[in-house]
């Protein structure tokens, strides 16, 4: 085991010691050994040194230090501006998906929706114009940009290198797609011409030969005249491209006579094509053209061969025998209202006009059908129902193409000696079935029912011999005639036969109360009330007879020993409710003088008004006042920063402004009422409020026709669902759980019912019956709700 030596020592001298010093950053320090005192004077100069040495010292710690903070302040400097030059690198990157996304989602959508406009050929007929059409809605895109994502965005170099990457390929594809809808317009054109064009050629029906006759001659030159159309008018064009484009629009009338089984037509057309030559060379000998043309001569020939094979002399003797008997039928009626009675042999006429199925069912449609019928009732028309039936079979053979004509034609004689015969033999009476009954009573223009309405003292046995058809009577008409003439008496009373007189009697007294409350003098006036009776007498005249004759059918009035007293009480307790309605109606119309003031016309919306205005002294008013309407102002123009563009748009006039100027408007009366009308036909109201607008239409001497009422459809809608079931009921009609009104006995209006009345009645809307709740409040031209939806247009 090795052991350490041990240090010697002795001799070293005293170890330092570790003493305090003054030197700034330590607290300690080595003390050396020091030299011993000099003398007084030198040791103020030595001690001068040693200050200005200490001084020395802590003037470079200082240096040191404060060239280290210069340093630090340097590096932290850096830094900040490195993470800001990243902020904002990134900031960029987000402003760019920004952008990005701005004109992936609304921009470029936008553009494409507003694609089709831009590019319509008859908007924008010059391309300068679709040019500069395209370039505004990019600056508007481009201010939406702006004004979505910012200024700050929109104006970087980066979105403006962006946006010009994107848009300019934009302007290009759509000014590319009106070049094309240019030269597609021109190509359309000409495409309808030649079918107008050829319209004649191909359609002249001579009536000797009962054939139609093709213009060979015409197809030809047709040929020609387009294909050289074409070439002025579309240079581009090939001369293969335009043989393709005259043999596409040519087999379109083509395929036409194919269609409308005009067969051997068609195949005729088809060689004159081929035929055509231009500069020597056959025009269609493409072989497009070549596989179009001989595509359509495969059709025509299976046709013509599939109709051959149809022909069948049977079939031709039971089309014969169905015309006869249609002409038979036709010499027993003379209106369509017996033939809907007769269902057999309206489904004879239909099956003559089929043709057996032979012809093209494509053109002899139930709708065409049914129009030959109504022609053939026509009285307009000249000539008997067989002859004009004869006529129309000709006509529709012919439209069904060339079999059904062939087919009729076949039949031809067949049918004329059936005719003959059908006039020497007698005809039975029709036979009834459950149908045919229902319309003998029910039919609106020949039924038991109608014919009592129109004759009550008419007879079974004169309904029966005036009657179009033929027929035996029947239970159910049996007992249908003695219910309506169980009340047939009450025709022969004087309260039913002078009710005219009566009700104008009665109604003539609240005329003259209605004169004398109100102190009217005026003669104009006066007619003008005995208008509006004699319009209300007529409205309710056959209401009151109906009810009177449905009192007469009671059978404690049958029984009555006085039947003529129970009918007058009955007449005059009607009349108390129509006097109290027609006094309500009347006093309506005169307090209302709307409906017969001045209309506001273009000529009036011209005239430029004073918009200060000094009111004269009033009653209320004490002073004179000087007012300004500043709704009636021509409007400021404000100018406002939208990107790098200033738009100019006219200042809003406020509602508020609109109101407070109607209000001073309505308080100068005369001297304003110009002013009020011109602010009521300019700006109308913003919502239903008829309690706002009817003094202010009545003051302007407006009506419903100059003035918007209400803020939009469905307000108005909901103003009509309110109206119309009041007026329906008013005029004694019940509302159906479908929606629909049919005449019958209604309860009394309720109070609400009354106030809606009260509200229409102020718009001058007194419908008197169904037809003036149709014309002056739906569906007329000057209506209520058709002047309305004109106005919110």
């Amino acid at each position: 085991m090795t052991t350490k030596k041990r240090v010697e020592v002795q001799g070293l001298g005293e170890a330092p010691s570790v003493k305090p010093v003054g030197l700034p950053g330590y607290q300690y320090g080595i003390t050396q050994l020091q030299a011993p005192k000099p003398q007084v004077g030198t040791a103020k100069i030595l001690k001068l040194a040693g200050d200005l040495s200490k001084f020395g010292k802590l003037s470079e710690s200082y240096l040191g230090f404060r060239k280290r903070e210069l340093v630090r302040e340097q590096q932290i400097d850096e830094a900040q501006a490195i993470q800001f030059q990243e902020e904002q690198r990134e900031q960029d990157k987000f402003d760019q998906v920004l952008l990005k996304q701005h004109l992936n989602t609304i921009t470029l959508p936008s553009l494409q929706q507003q694609a089709e406009s831009l590019v319509d050929v008859q908007k924008y007929t010059k391309r300068e114009q679709t040019s500069q059409a395209i370039d505004e809605a990019i600056n508007k895109e481009w201010e939406a940009l702006s004004e979505a994502l910012g200024g700050d965005v929109s104006d970087s170099l980066a979105s403006k290198a962006l946006w010009n990457s994107v848009v300019p390929d934009v302007k290009q594809k759509l000014m590319s797609q009106y070049e094309n809808n240019r030269e597609k317009f021109v190509s359309d054109t000409i495409g309808n011409e030649i079918g107008i064009y050829l319209e004649p050629i191909l359609n002249r029906y001579d009536e000797i030969s009962e054939r139609y006759v093709i213009d060979e001659g015409g197809i030809k030159n047709a040929v020609k005249i387009f294909d050289k159309r074409l070439a002025e008018y579309l240079p581009n064009l090939t001369k293969p491209e335009r043989s393709q484009f005259l043999v596409d629009k040519f087999a379109i009338k083509l395929n036409g006579l194919y269609e409308q089984q005009r067969f051997t037509d068609a195949a005729r057309m088809s060689s004159v094509l081929k035929s055509v030559e231009l500069n020597g060379y056959p025009i269609f000998k493409t072989t497009a053209a070549e596989a179009e043309l001989n595509k359509i001569d495969g059709k025509v020939n299976r046709a013509i061969q599939t109709y051959s094979d149809k022909k069948d002399t049977r079939r031709i003797d039971v089309y014969t025998n169905t015309v006869s008997e249609v002409i038979k039928g036709l010499m027993q009626i003379k209106s369509r209202e017996q033939l809907e009675a007769n269902p057999v042999l309206k489904e004879e006429i239909m099956e003559s006009f089929s043709f057996q199925g032979i012809g093209n069912g494509k053109v002899l449609t139930q709708e065409v059908k049914e129009a030959a019928i109504d022609y053939i009732f026509d009285e307009a028309q000249p000539g008997l129902t067989v002859q004009k039936f004869r006529l129309k079979l000709k006509e529709l053979a012919r439209l069904g193409g060339e079999p059904s004509r062939d087919h009729l034609m076949r039949g031809m004689d067949e049918i004329n000696k059936k005719v003959k015969e059908a006039l020497e033999t007698p005809f039975d009476p029709v036979v009834l079935d459950r149908e045919t009954k229902i319309d003998i009573i029910e039919n609106d223009q020949y039924g038991l029912r109608k014919q009592k309405q129109l004759n009550p003292k008419l007879s079974l046995y004169e309904f029966r011999r005036d009657h179009p058809i033929k027929f035996e009577e029947f239970p159910e008409l049996r007992k249908e005639f003695a219910e309506l003439d169980k009340g047939s008496y009450v025709y022969d009373l004087n309260s039913f036969k002078q009710a005219k007189d009566i009700i104008d009697n009665k109604l003539s007294q609240v005329d003259s109360s209605i004169i004398d409350s109100k102190e009217i003098t005026d003669s104009n006036e006066k007619n003008m009330i005995k208008s509006l009776r004699e319009a209300y007498v007529t409205s309710i005249l056959s209401d009151v007879q109906e009810k009177l004759i449905e009192k007469g059918k009671l059978p404690e009035v049958i029984e009555a020993d006085n039947q003529e007293r129970e009918i007058r009480s009955e007449l005059e307790n009607i009349l108390g409710r129509q006097a109290e309605r027609y006094k309500g109606q009347t006093e309506t119309i005169l307090d209302l003088k709307t409906q017969f003031g001045k209309p506001f016309t273009e000529e009036e919306a011209s005239v430029e008004l004073d918009t200060e205005v000094k009111l004269r002294k009033t009653r209320k008013k004490r002073e004179a006042e000087l007012v300004e309407f500043k709704s009636l102002q021509k409007p400021k123009m404000i100018s406002k920063r939208v990107g790098r563009r200033t738009v100019t748009t006219p200042q809003i006039i406020s509602s508020e402004v609109i109101n407070q100027d109607r209000i001073k408007m309505m308080e100068g009366g005369s001297q304003t009422k110009s002013h009020l009308r011109m602010s009521l036909a300019k700006y109308g109201f913003q919502s239903w409020n008829p309690t706002e607008s009817v003094p202010m239409l009545d003051q302007a001497k407006l009506s419903f026709r100059d003035v918007k009422l209400v803020g939009s459809y469905a307000e108005l809608s909901k103003v009509m669902d309110r109206w119309i079931p009041v007026m329906y009921k008013d005029i004694g009609y019940i509302e159906q759980d479908d929606g629909t009104f049919i005449q019958g006995d209604v309860e009394p209006l309720t109070e609400d019912e009354i106030k809606i009345r009260e509200e229409y009645q102020s718009f001058a809307l007194v419908p008197l019956n169904e037809d003036d709740i149709i014309k002056n409040v739906l569906d007329g031209p000057e209506g209520f709700e058709e002047s309305q939806i004109s106005k919110l247009r």
